[in-house]
Parts: structure tokens; C-alpha cells; sequence
């Protein structure tokens, strides 16, 4: 049997139908007003620069700005200067571009300024993806990466799948660094970082020292150590 169509009554019919619900609020925006944070799902750390917000511009918007771009990928710079010591062995990567092959795609062009910026190669294209599916990505490694510590960059997370699974290829890299430009996730699929100061068994050199004020958390070896102004180098 075939799908009822909605029944209107009569002394309704003039009325408007109002906005999609699908559409209706639910445009996600951001007003771009720094809050940097750092978060936790499962196993993966993330540092944030915006979050969403109740007021500002849509995403689309935003992604679509080269203006943005240089903004996102200078406060990107900004920040990993404060806790970077040296960016000798660093080179940074983005996660698979799912649309826009053939226009700009903003996560790429962020790269593209922070490689300028900070003297570290960017890696374009070196992770492919295998499948659609955005809660089970499948990717995988299509260029050899030498340098052994790596900042994987996302201008957008929602779920953390896409994340989680471009920082898995480098499980061997000594450390992995995960920015993302805006915050798009629930609290509920966060959990609180630990407190605490702990020596890194790996830090690449035996003379290295990392630490934080508060403490933060670093991707070592797969493993997301707590540090007490961090240098690394």
C-alpha cells in the first residue's frame, strides 16, 4: 500500500507551510570568537580553536571563505608556536577530501598556509578513503610520510570518525598532534582528560622534555600522554 499524503484541512488551506523541519534552526553556526579547548573521545585527544555557537555564520559560509582560511590557519600557527619548541621533523596532513575535488576545499587550503608558515611540508592527498560511510571510515595511507611527528588537521568534526581514523595511520609517528577548527561534537561524546604530570617514555630524543600549564595531552605512539609552556624539540 502506498504512502498517505498529508491531509490538510480546508480552513487550513491559505496557510503557510513554514520552513523544513530539517532546516528550521538547525543551520549550524559559529562566531568564530577564539575559544581554544582541548577534548577527549576515547582514546583521541583534539585541540579545538572555535566551537559552535548560537549566533555567528553558517559553516557553508565559512568554508567556502579563503578570508577564513588564512584566519583558521593563522591562530592555528599561533597556538602551535606556544607550545612547539622547534618544527625540525614535523610535516602536516588533512583528512580525505570526500567532495569538492575540482574546487577549493577549505581544510586543504588551511594546510596549505600553515605549511608556508610554519617551514613544514604538507602532505596533500596522503590519506585516501575506501568507503562513504561517515561512522565507519575506512582510510588509508597513499604516501610514504618520513618526518615522525605529524599534525593532522580537520576544519570540522561532528562525530570524531573521521578524526579518529586519520590519526590511527600513524600510530608508529612518534607524536601526533590533532587540530581541528571548529567544534561541532556533543558533550556526551567527550570525556574528561586526566590531570597530572607523566614522562613520556617516547619523545623521539632521550634530552626532549614536554610539558604543560595546565596539563594537556599529546598523541604518543597511539598513546595521549598528559604534559605540564610545553617545548618540544
Amino acid at each position: 500500500m502506498g504512502r498517505r499524503s498529508k491531509i490538510i484541512r480546508m480552513d487550513k488551506w491559505d496557510e503557510g507551510l513554514g520552513k523544513p523541519k530539517l532546516m528550521s534552526d538547525k543551520v549550524p553556526l559559529c562566531d568564530l570568537s577564539p575559544r581554544w579547548a582541548m577534548h577527549r573521545i576515547w582514546d583521541t585527544i583534539y585541540f579545538s580553536q572555535f566551537k559552535r555557537s548560537k549566533e555567528g555564520r553558517s559553516f557553508r559560509e565559512i568554508k567556502s571563505s579563503t578570508e577564513d582560511a588564512a584566519t583558521f590557519a593563522g591562530a592555528a600557527c599561533d597556538f602551535l608556536r606556544t607550545i612547539v619548541n622547534s618544527f625540525d621533523g614535523w610535516a602536516i596532513v588533512t583528512t580525505p577530501r570526500r567532495r569538492h575535488d575540482d574546487v577549493f576545499h577549505f581544510a586543504t587550503d588551511v594546510c596549505h598556509r600553515m605549511a608556508g608558515t610554519l617551514g613544514i611540508p604538507f602532505y596533500d592527498g596522503a590519506v585516501a578513503t575506501m568507503n562513504r560511510d561517515r561512522l565507519h571510515p575506512d582510510f588509508i595511507l597513499l604516501r610514504e610520510i618520513a618526518e615522525p611527528r605529524i599534525i593532522v588537521y580537520d576544519d570540522i568534526i561532528t562525530t570524531g570518525a573521521t578524526l579518529i581514523a586519520t590519526s590511527a595511520l600513524f600510530q608508529e609517528k612518534e607524536i601526533v598532534l590533532n587540530i581541528i577548527g571548529i567544534s561541532n561534537i556533543s558533550r556526551s561524546s567527550l570525556s574528561s582528560c586526566p590531570s597530572g604530570t607523566i614522562t613520556p617514555a617516547r619523545l623521539g630524543s632521550a634530552n626532549s622534555m614536554m610539558t604543560f600549564s595546565p596539563p594537556m595531552l599529546f598523541s604518543m605512539s597511539a598513546r595521549y600522554v598528559p604534559l605540564n609552556p610545553i617545548f618540544i624539540g
